[in-house]
């Protein structure tokens, strides 16, 4: 290889001694080849005026190649052949359930006096999430994957086999655990690619991305408030009115662990912490809301 090159001397002496050389291309169109089939059912479970109650089941599967717009050869762990990489997309949610509860307490029913503008109309409304966990990819991260980065190659990559074995428990408290469902160790399950001094190329990953799923949703969302209506006044029209709400998120404060992330902790197979969530989303979080709207 000759003339001006801006890589380093260690990447320019392997491409010298390479006989085939890779050239990762990324191009921010990753949802041009993606595809996302979906079944969902409403229903409406009650039409009373003071009590509405909707319930949406979905089951969907997205899959694509790459699930962002940017830095896609940062997630591909085998781009020289795309089909390795066609898999559910990293937010992919198998299964969702959604139930959505309003109601209208009946206290001063009728009554046009102050008693109700100050105590009737109160609404509550609660809805309640459920979702599958997201996928994830185990991935092989350790020094002889610096190695291979170093020659021009792509780190991290894939195991080369899974030996099966591993458990299908996608509860928070499975997730807390040390390994979660791979309770032995990700080396006891995987087998890592071999050394890099022997391959130009790496060897086809035995491992699917996105193949693993962790773990799942549970939320319980509520909201509290009422509208109190004025008279009329000119330029304000005859819907004006002032509204106070308390919304809170996760009411229950029910600790839901963070999606496992490509290359980290979770998911590298020599990790002590393979199979174990390593941070949780956010607990429980009120806010209060005072609106006009005329």
């Amino acid at each position: 290889m000759s003339g001006t090159s801006s890589f380093d001397p260690v990447t320019v002496a392997a491409l010298d001694l390479a006989d085939d050389i890779l050239l990762v291309l990324t191009l921010d169109i990753p949802g041009i080849r993606s595809t996302k089939r979906a079944l969902k059912v409403f229903e409406r479970l009650d039409y009373r005026r003071d009590k509405i109650h909707i319930v949406v089941n979905r089951w969907s599967k997205s899959i694509d190649f790459c699930s962002y717009d940017e830095n896609c050869g940062d997630q591909q762990s085998f781009p020289i052949d795309q089909r390795f990489e066609r898999a559910p997309s990293d937010f992919d949610v198998t299964h969702s359930f959604t139930s959505y509860v309003t109601y209208q307490f009946p206290f001063f029913k009728g009554r046009h006096d102050w008693l109700y503008t100050m105590a009737g109309g109160w609404k509550l409304g609660t809805i309640i999430t459920l979702n599958s966990g997201f996928p994830w990819t185990p991935v092989y991260a350790g020094s002889a994957c610096i190695q291979v980065a170093n020659r021009g190659n792509v780190c991290p990559v894939r195991p080369i086999a899974y030996a099966g074995g591993a458990g299908t428990d996608y509860s928070t408290s499975t997730f807390q655990k040390l390994g979660g469902n791979f309770p032995k160790g990700g080396l006891a399950y995987f087998t890592p690619p071999p050394d890099p001094s022997t391959y130009s190329v790496p060897p086809p990953p035995g491992v699917g991305r996105n193949s693993f799923r962790g773990p799942r949703y549970t939320g319980v969302d509520m909201s509290f408030g009422k509208r109190f209506t004025i008279p009329r006044i000119p330029l304000l029209g005859e819907n004006a009115g002032f509204e106070i709400k308390a919304n809170a998120f996760n009411v229950f404060n029910k600790l839901n662990l963070a999606p496992f992330e490509f290359n980290r902790a979770s998911t590298i197979i020599t990790s002590p912490q393979f199979g174990q969530a390593t941070g949780a989303l956010s607990g429980r979080t009120i806010e209060l809301m005072a609106r006009f709207r005329f």
